[in-house]
């Protein structure tokens, strides 16, 4: 989960930041965002003003930081899986 209201500014400051060429302000507005939950859900990269931040280095790392949350997270989602018996009913 992410912490609603404080999630939701940081993200839409990220947004316009980055649609202005903000790029730095946009990068600490999504820094912003990530530390109010484990996965920002509207922290997609494909994103065209998301996509001009590609040539920043916090911002690369900020994606794969993103990159090994994911991961964690399907691993979580796994093994609770697996635990459950749910793999096997498939």
């Amino acid at each position: 989960m992410h912490e609603g209201r404080r999630y939701d500014g940081w993200m839409r400051h990220a947004s316009l930041a980055a649609s202005e060429g903000l790029k730095d302000e946009a990068v600490d507005a999504l820094r912003g965002a990530h530390r109010c939950g484990e996965l920002p859900p509207s922290f997609l990269p494909q994103l065209p003003w998301f996509r001009t931040l590609d040539d920043n280095a916090l911002y690369e790392a900020l994606k794969r930081e993103r990159a090994t949350r994911i991961e964690r997270i399907r691993a979580e989602l796994l093994l609770i899986e697996q635990e459950s018996g749910l793999a096997e009913q498939r």
